[in-house]
């Protein structure tokens, strides 16, 4: 026994030196300092990911398995190694669905499952995994872990996994969010990669043929297409952002008086604010120093007000033209993670699919409710149509912080939403 657990730790430690084994790191200079996100592209290969600006880059040849962090404190098995069974528990970051997926060496997958799961530590017992290095990848839409496991078994009888229960710990919540990853991809010698640097509204592109462990370095400038810069009548002036046929505001409305320099009403009583049928817009919490970053909160009715409140040349986008924004960008599904900002400190984690690479730099701005409270800042991003859908309601955009979609929906007409403008 002893003697063949030397051997496959012979073997993995030959394949490892084998491998084109080098880990990239990523620094930013210039207009923007911080890598929120990389996309990396394989040139040669044709494989594509994209990942935290703070992770590291495995470039591997190990086929298959596209994720690691075997120093995982957010997923264990005991006992590693193993002999007739191990049991397995990770940490679910969030309700909702996981792929669990236990890969031998080659990068074969042995078993895999998928299930919907409540936050909290899950259990499984593994049994059945012949003698052998395994992986098992854990991988959602919002979080992703490995760990490296080991069987010592001499017979080979078929895998069987068993869900043994959660817990919720409080303490794992906060080792999770600390942790930092490593993502690995697929590479040979010679391959050639582009990466495209994301700092908050910045982009930076570095192609390379890695030979070596590096610190790739992007300069940040703003290359994000535009048609100039909008001030509306107060003097606020705006940037802009010219995304297929369309040119939008690249930031939310912050004015308080309509284009003919007319007032709009400025309501913070919540039961004042609920039985409104005419216009009028707030504060997020009634405090004036979310406007600068965030912008002001309007009701449909201070939208569509006749005197208008974009500036001379520029509409509240309808349904319609929100529709061709999404479907320019591949669809609903995926349009999301294109428009939102991925400024450090503004979205809550996990920010799911966030790239900003558009420039349109959706932040998490909340929404006042038609009953008058105020939720979800750092969580959703909405946005009111001038299309309405009956006598009370109107259809408006959302983005939210757990999935890169652009959901289309209606609402109460006295809902605060925020409002950008589109150019005529």
């Amino acid at each position: 026994m002893k003697k063949s657990t030397i051997l496959f730790f012979l073997i993995f430690t030959i394949a490892k030196i084998n491998a084109q084994d080098y880990y990239i790191s990523f620094a930013g200079t210039g207009t923007g300092t911080p890598v929120d996100s990389v996309k990396v592209k394989n040139i040669t290969q044709g494989t594509n990911l994209t990942m935290p600006g703070t992770d590291t880059l495995h470039l591997t040849g190990t086929q298959g398995i596209y994720y690691e962090n075997f120093n995982n404190e957010s997923m264990s098995a005991c006992p590693n190694p193993m002999l007739w069974h191990t049991e397995l528990s990770f940490y679910a970051e969030h309700d909702g669905y996981a792929q669990l997926t236990i890969y031998d060496m080659s990068g074969k997958v042995v078993l895999q499952i998928r299930d919907k799961y409540l936050q909290g530590i899950q259990r499984y017992r593994v049994t059945g995994l012949k003698q052998g290095i395994y992986f098992i990848v854990i991988h959602s839409e919002s979080y992703c872990h490995t760990l490296k496991l080991i069987s010592l078994s001499p017979d080979q009888n078929e895998v069987e996994i068993e869900y043994l229960g959660s817990e919720k710990s409080e303490s794992y919540v906060h080792k999770s969010k600390n942790l930092k990853s490593v993502v690995s991809m697929a590479y040979t010698a010679g391959d050639s990669l582009q990466y495209t640097g994301y700092s908050c509204t910045y982009t930076a592109l570095v192609t390379d043929i890695p030979s070596n462990s590096k610190t790739i370095e992007f300069i940040f400038a703003d290359s994000i297409a535009n048609c100039g810069t909008v001030s509306d009548v107060e003097g606020n002036i705006y940037n802009t952002v010219q995304i297929g046929t369309q040119c939008w505001m690249r930031e939310n409305l912050r004015t308080n008086k309509y284009r003919n320099n007319t007032s709009i009403t400025n309501v913070t009583d919540a039961t004042a604010w609920a039985s409104l049928t005419t216009e009028a817009y707030c504060h997020y919490n009634n405090n004036i120093a979310n406007v600068s970053v965030y912008g002001e909160l309007y009701n449909w009715y201070a939208v569509v007000d006749s005197n208008n409140i974009c500036p001379a040349g520029w509409h509240i986008p309808t349904d319609a033209e929100f529709t061709t924004l999404s479907t320019f960008l591949g669809g609903e599904s995926v349009a999301g993670g294109k428009l939102k900002a991925n400024c450090s400190g503004l979205w809550q984690t996990p920010n799911t699919g966030a790239t900003n690479e558009t420039g349109y730099t959706a932040l998490p701005a909340g929404h006042c409710h038609y009953t008058g409270y105020f939720s979800f800042i750092g969580y959703h991003a909405f946005w009111w149509s001038s299309t309405d859908a009956d006598h009370t309601s109107a259809y408006y955009r959302d983005l939210s912080t757990y999935d890169n979609h652009v959901t289309r929906g209606v609402n109460d007409k006295t809902t605060g939403f925020s409002v950008r403008c589109l150019k005529d």
